[in-house]
């Protein structure tokens, strides 16, 4: 069991840091790519919502309680972030070509 906990803490401490790179490449693509404003958005969108589950993780003693919940604040800010970012690139490599 306490293999399982190590795995979770570890887990959420990769989800935190994917979190921070997320904000990151979303300041990237706002200031300096020439992304549409909306995709930077979407992004950092989805890097907060990560790093809100893991305070939720560290911060909420019972957690596994209120799992679900933060599961569903992060699955839509981060399939439509990261799929927004994908499609912009793939039609950015597309016009290019």
């Amino acid at each position: 069991m306490l293999a399982l906990e190590g795995f979770d803490a570890t887990w959420m401490i990769g989800l935190a840091l994917f979190g921070v790179h997320l904000l990151l490449v979303a300041r990237i693509l706002w200031r300096f790519a020439g992304a549409p404003r909306l995709v930077a958005a979407a992004l950092a969108m989805a890097g907060a919502v990560y790093l809100i589950d893991t305070v939720g993780f560290v911060g909420l003693v019972d957690y596994e309680s209120h799992a679900s919940l933060f599961e569903a604040i992060v699955i839509a800010p981060a399939i439509v972030g990261e799929l927004a970012v994908t499609w912009w690139l793939l039609a950015r490599r597309n016009h290019q070509a």
